[in-house]
């Protein structure tokens, strides 16, 4: 599967690491197990509720929502619970 950030994405990835390098690191290791294996259960995989959005939780505050579209995640937004409303 391949994962592809949106701009949304890249800017909410760069405003929420850029003065935490752990945080970012721990993103990028969520992403690759994802992409190794979707339903670690670590990564919490779900949908949301009656839309076509899934998220994968980085940690208990942090959450990345994305669409699947053909054979790619396509990563929407990255934040707290509150980016899903």
């Amino acid at each position: 599967m391949k994962i592809k950030p949106t701009k949304r994405y890249q800017r909410s990835f760069r405003r929420l690491t850029k003065n935490n390098k752990p945080l970012g690191i721990k993103v990028i290791q969520t992403l690759n197990l994802y992409k190794n294996d979707p339903n670690h259960p670590s990564i919490r995989l779900h949908k949301l509720s009656n839309q076509n959005i899934w998220s994968i939780s980085v940690n208990m505050r942090i959450r990345i929502i994305f669409v699947y579209y053909k054979d790619s995640a396509i990563l929407l937004d990255m934040g707290d619970h509150s980016i899903s409303d």
